[in-house]
């Protein structure tokens, strides 16, 4: 019997949802095929008609993390006439969706960051788009930066949100008061090497917006 493609949508989106559980609780490398299809409620056949492995899981949870980040960042551009300040919203986006999505991101970017992961091409893809909205600003502005700047600007955005994340200091156990304080400590000194790179006057970023 052929499955509509409403069926097809709901075991889809209940496989991802089941694995992302079972990922944030159990860690990815003990989360067994097995795992997925008791969480989900469906048969090995239906698992085995949209993922061939939970590698395949994992690249589609990513997939649709990264997607939503970039598009809400895309958003925020588009709807700010002046480009570098909707940079600026931007990096407030990205650290917001950090912040909210903590467990998930701490699963996905563990193992993104592994070079023999199926993630870290697409890690690699993620990166190459926000240096090139950095230059799309830069090219707007009539700046002349050398793309390894953007390389550092990104690679210190995703060293901050690693930390955040992993709490290889003690981040991840202090209070909520602390880890706002830090966050914003975080949001801040993203804001002002942005400023640096793109040499602007006065204040280094804008008033505080939530996406």
């Amino acid at each position: 019997m052929r499955t509509s493609s409403i069926e097809a949508q709901h075991a889809h989106g209940d496989v991802l949802a089941a694995a992302l559980r079972l990922f944030e609780r159990d860690g990815f490398a003990a989360t067994r095929v097995e795992d997925i299809l008791e969480a989900a409620g469906i048969a090995r056949r239906t698992f085995y008609r949209y993922f061939k492995n939970k590698d395949d899981v994992l690249v589609a949870l990513y997939g649709m993390a990264m997607g939503e980040i970039l598009a809400a960042i895309q958003t925020v551009r588009e709807d700010d006439a002046q480009p570098l300040v909707g940079v600026h919203r931007a990096i407030d986006v990205y650290l917001d969706y950090h912040t909210k999505n903590a467990a998930t991101l701490r699963v996905l970017l563990g193992q993104a960051v592994r070079s023999d992961s199926p993630l870290y091409a697409m890690r690699r893809s993620f990166r190459t788009a926000l240096c090139t909205i950095l230059a799309d600003v830069a090219h707007k502005r009539r700046k002349d930066i050398d793309p390894l700047v953007f390389i550092a600007v990104v690679s210190a955005l995703e060293g901050v949100s690693l930390e955040l994340l992993e709490g290889s200091t003690s981040l991840r156990r202090r209070d909520s008061s602390a880890r706002k304080q830090g966050i914003g400590i975080a949001r801040q000194t993203a804001h002002a090497l942005l400023a640096k790179v793109f040499d602007v006057d006065g204040p280094p970023f804008p008033a505080r917006v939530t996406a």
